[in-house]
């Protein structure tokens, strides 16, 4: 009897310790989630693969003036048809049956010529022919052949470009994974605030239901003793309806809120409770918008790609107007080659192969199309200067906006706070008031009003703060309260990816 307590009290204790597991709270707060959860979101996996995929980019790239060598076999090319053949004394026609197969293989080894724009290649290959007709067979082989091939003319100057292009893309690629990560975060942040002013709004409802129940009932206390209108009684019993109509909808709102950020952090439990606390980062009272520009001007990705598009605008001009000239392909080729019965035959006292062509291209007359194109080109490089030019003063004047509209925020912030909590107590003297029969449900109302109105003024104003100050964030990629550079702040991620 005794093990059988024993047993039921252990099996009791076992259930609850996992009751207690199911139903545990988890507390999140601003600097946890932006810090760590939004770093394992998917679109935080997602932007380490693009930057993974852009280094290795840059890397093919620099690798591309690097020798490569190819190996090539083809054991097999068998053909077996009627073949018709004209013959040389007469010209008449005769058929013959060609029975064979062919195999080859070779060797090469090629390299692309910097400044030059060229190619040079090291090749060797030997060829099999199989008479299966007749049982014979022939070898065909070259020890070795150089070769070499570019244009002539505008290649120095399209070199020079790729470079310079290649260049800023290498330097813009952990500034341009460091902002997709400050957008995950700037993301992350302001799920984060939905769901804290969710929370803030849904515990203002549950205090105004609290708050509205208590007046409805003195209400229609008064109103059965004769002490007031059946007009007061009833508005107050609207508002109290009206109170708890608010209340489901800002639980579901809270719900929502909190489901759209734990999908966004990959975090969804359905056996988890999570709650957000108020955020503790204490924010900068002021950014200099001066400062703010030097620091766009210093980290931003944005200068690399103006640069980008205008040396690109330049070669497009570059490569019609060399349409234009006259120009020459050059191709130099120098071997051995030799054929025999056997193998040894075939590399035997090879014989000296060598060629030189020269391939011009002098445009004569085209309509006047070479003309145009150039006249294209040139309109299309002074179409993305000025574009740039009007991008960069509109996104300049909207970044300075951001930044002026962010101090404002942060030095009317602790204003719009105090404005709350006075009218909160205004609201609860009011209602002292009236339960003392000293104020009017008119009074009450306004007082009401009075409080809703600056407390959604104060929510919105502490949600702008952090928008705004996420937003500088990500686009000067400069983070105020760390003092630090993103591409710093983000260095463990940058280096364990390359």
């Amino acid at each position: 009897m005794k093990r059988i307590n024993r047993n039921i009290i252990t099996i009791f204790i076992i259930l609850l310790h996992f009751n207690i597991i199911a139903s545990q709270t988890i507390k999140l707060n601003m600097k946890k989630v932006i810090e760590e959860y939004s770093m394992c979101s998917l679109e935080a996996k997602n932007a380490a693969l693009n930057y993974k995929n852009d280094i290795l980019s840059d890397q093919n790239t620099g690798k591309a003036f690097f020798p490569t060598i190819s190996y090539t076999l083809s054991p097999f090319s068998f053909n077996r048809s009627i073949r018709t053949l004209q013959r040389p004394d007469d010209g008449s026609y005769s058929y013959i049956e060609d029975y064979s197969n062919s195999s080859n293989t070779g060797l090469s080894i090629s390299q692309k010529v910097p400044y030059l724009n060229g190619s040079f290649s090291v090749s060797s290959s030997l060829n099999l022919l199989s008479e299966l007709s007749d049982g014979r067979y022939s070898f065909s082989a070259t020890p070795y052949r150089f070769s070499y091939q570019q244009k002539l003319l505008g290649e120095y100057k399209i070199y020079r470009w790729d470079q310079q292009i290649n260049k800023l893309k290498s330097s813009k690629i952990a500034k341009k994974y460091a902002r997709e990560l400050s957008s995950i975060q700037e993301k992350a942040s302001r799920l984060y605030m939905e769901v804290y002013v969710c929370r803030r709004a849904l515990e203002y409802a549950q205090y105004q239901c609290f708050a509205s129940d208590s007046l409805l009932k003195i209400a229609r206390i008064r109103y059965e003793q004769g002490n007031m209108l059946e007009k007061e009684s009833l508005t107050l019993e609207i508002q109290n309806n009206n109170q708890h109509l608010t209340l489901k909808e800002e639980e579901r709102k809270y719900s929502n809120a909190l489901n759209d950020l734990l999908l966004f952090l990959n975090m969804k439990e359905e056996d988890l409770d999570f709650e957000v606390d108020a955020p503790e980062e204490k924010m900068p009272f002021h950014i200099q918008v001066s400062d703010a520009v030097m620091k766009v001007q210093a980290f931003s990705p944005d200068i690399e790609d103006r640069l980008i598009s205008e040396i690109e605008a330049e070669q497009k001009v570059y490569t019609a107007r060399v349409a234009q000239w006259f120009n020459a392909n050059l191709s130099l080729n120098y071997g051995t080659n030799q054929y025999g019965s056997t193998l040894a035959d075939a590399y035997r006292k090879p014989l000296i192969q060598q060629s030189v062509s020269i391939g011009l291209q002098i445009p004569l007359f085209n309509w006047g199309i070479g003309r145009n194109n150039v006249i294209i080109a040139k309109n299309e490089y002074l179409r993305t200067k000025n574009t740039q030019k009007q991008e960069r003063e509109e996104k300049d004047a909207n970044f300075k906006k951001n930044v002026e509209e962010y101090n404002y925020l942060v030095e009317t912030m602790e204003m719009s706070e105090k404005s709350y909590n006075l009218s909160q107590k205004n609201f609860e003297l009011v209602s002292f008031e009236f339960e003392h029969q000293r104020a009017t449900v008119d009074e009450v109302v306004e007082a009401e009003t009075s409080m809703k109105d600056s407390f959604i003024r104060y929510l919105n104003n502490l949600t702008g703060v952090w928008k705004q100050y996420f937003s500088i964030r990500s686009e000067c990629l400069y983070d105020y309260l760390e003092n630090k550079p993103l591409t710093d702040l983000f260095q463990k991620q940058i280096i364990n990816w390359k």
